[in-house]
């Protein structure tokens, strides 16, 4: 059940992202961190790369529009003009910066935790 405009506070109604979106990135970063603190962050394979792309790029943005247009709502009589709700367009780009960002971070961790071998000599860099 999502909260209404009138159960939130005034600061929450005028944010650029709504409360969906924090409760997904809070999920994003706790996740982040068991994976990365149990070390499980390995290489995916093209399945689970593909399903995490359409999740992100997909999936998320069309959840988070849709409980921002629901928090969106007004009495009926009192039009909303389609300009209110132009940002939520805005929801796509976001997450799909996310994507990247998730993809970049799992690169970085794997990147980081793996030997570095010296080309020249084969000799192991720690």
């Amino acid at each position: 059940m999502m909260a209404t405009p009138e159960a939130l506070p005034e600061y929450m109604n005028a944010l650029f992202i709504g409360p969906f979106d924090y409760a997904v990135l809070a999920l994003l970063v706790g996740a982040n961190g068991w994976l990365y603190w149990h070390g499980a962050a390995r290489p995916l394979g093209c399945g689970v790369r593909l399903a995490s792309a359409l999740f992100f790029c997909l999936i998320l943005p069309v959840l988070s529009m849709k409980a921002e247009l629901v928090r969106a709502q007004r009495p009926p009589g009192i039009p909303v003009d389609g300009y209110e709700l132009l940002y939520c367009w805005f929801r796509f780009p976001m997450y799909w910066a996310v994507f990247v960002g998730q993809c970049a971070s799992f690169w970085l961790y794997r990147w980081r935790n793996q030997p570095h071998v010296q080309p020249q000599t084969g000799a192991v860099i720690e």
